[in-house]
C-alpha cells in the first residue's frame, strides 16, 4: 500500500479488525474447551493480523507526518479538513476506533482466562509434586502453615 490513500489503508483497518475480532472470540472458544492445537493455529495467524494492522499505523502516521501533522486525533482532523473525503476519513477512523477497542477488550478477557488457567494448573502441580501443602485452619479459624506441627496438648 506505498501509494494509498489514508481512507484505504483505514477501510483495510477495518476489514482486519474485524477478522481479528473474530480470531479472539475463536480463541477464547478454543481457551474455554482447551484446545491447544487450534490455540496454536489462532495465534499464528493473530500475529500476521497485528503485524499488518501495525505496518498499517505507520503507514498512516507518516502520512499524516508527511504534510506537517502530528499523528493524533487532531492531526487527523486538520488532514481531513483538507480532504474531499474527510468525512467519511473521520467516520471510518472511529469505526476503526471502536474495533481496535473491542479487540483490545476481548483479548484482556482472554488473557484472563489464561491466567486463571495457569494458576489452577500451578496449584494442581504444587499438589501433585508435594510441593505445596493444603491450607489448614486451627479451632480459632486462622491459618496454620502447612509445615507447622501443633503440641499434641492442643490437638
Amino acid at each position: 500500500m506505498p501509494n494509498a490513500t489514508l481512507l484505504e489503508i483505514t477501510r483495510h483497518d477495518i476489514d482486519l479488525s474485524e477478522q481479528l475480532l473474530i480470531l479472539i472470540d475463536q480463541e477464547f472458544q478454543a481457551l474455554s474447551e482447551r484446545q491447544l492445537d487450534a490455540l496454536e493455529a489462532l495465534l499464528g495467524s493473530k500475529q500476521i493480523l497485528l503485524k499488518q494492522l501495525d505496518q498499517h499505523a505507520q503507514h498512516r502516521t507518516q502520512l499524516l507526518r508527511h504534510h506537517g501533522l502530528q499523528a493524533d486525533v487532531q492531526g487527523l482532523r486538520a488532514y481531513a479538513a483538507t480532504q474531499p473525503d474527510g468525512a467519511e476519513l473521520l467516520a471510518a477512523s472511529s469505526q476503526l476506533a471502536q474495533l481496535m477497542e473491542q479487540c483490545k477488550t476481548r483479548n484482556a478477557r482472554n488473557g484472563q482466562v489464561i491466567q486463571a488457567n495457569r494458576f489452577v494448573v500451578g496449584k494442581l502441580l504444587n499438589v501433585l509434586q508435594g510441593t505445596s501443602a493444603p491450607t489448614l485452619y486451627n479451632s480459632r479459624g486462622s491459618q496454620t502453615g502447612g509445615g507447622y506441627q501443633r503440641p499434641l496438648s492442643s490437638a
